[in-house]
């Protein structure tokens, strides 16, 4: 008779236990998604399909930011400022890049490069000109490039229309 209530407590004990590894395991796994500078872990996985997490203890990049933020100048013009550079581990389903490969996530200044016109206005076009036309700013643009072989994998941008009367 006496082994039921201490029976009783050991399972409560062990039920709380659970519960609580449970609720912590949840907060682990979301709060290694990276957040951007301007752009959240949550747009990022629900805009675009792409988890960032940090990069493993052991992770070494052979390139370093620098090269990184090259390769994105190559992308977007020479001028093109970052906002950051980090190292990451990315997640994303479309096949573009291996599924947890180490990459350098040049997160550019949106203001440091001017959005390309829309065909037909050319480089001198004003803001005025290229919103009445359907040009979209840039809220933020990403250059995701290996760390390994600094090659350009892809890139990821989202817009919004200037608004013409700024």
């Amino acid at each position: 008779m006496r082994r039921l209530p201490f029976v009783i407590a050991l399972a409560s004990v062990a039920v709380l236990a659970l519960v609580a590894g449970v609720i912590l395991l949840g907060e682990t796994s979301t709060a290694q998604d990276l957040d951007l500078d301007g752009v959240s872990a949550d747009e990022l996985r629900q805009g675009f399909g792409v988890v960032l997490e940090p990069p493993r203890p052991e992770d070494r990049a052979s390139v370093g930011p620098e090269r990184a933020l090259e390769v994105a100048r190559s992308e977007r013009g020479p001028d093109t400022k970052a906002r950051e550079v980090i190292l990451a581990r990315i997640h994303e389903g479309s096949g573009r890049v291996v599924d947890g490969q180490l990459v350098w996530v040049v997160n550019l200044d949106p203001g440091s490069f001017l959005p390309i016109p829309p065909l037909g206005l050319g480089a001198g076009a004003s803001d005025v000109t290229a919103a009445a036309a359907g040009e979209q700013r840039a809220a933020f643009s990403l250059i995701y490039v290996d760390a390994v072989t600094g090659e350009f994998l892809f890139g990821q941008e989202k817009g919004y229309d200037p608004d013409p009367t700024d």
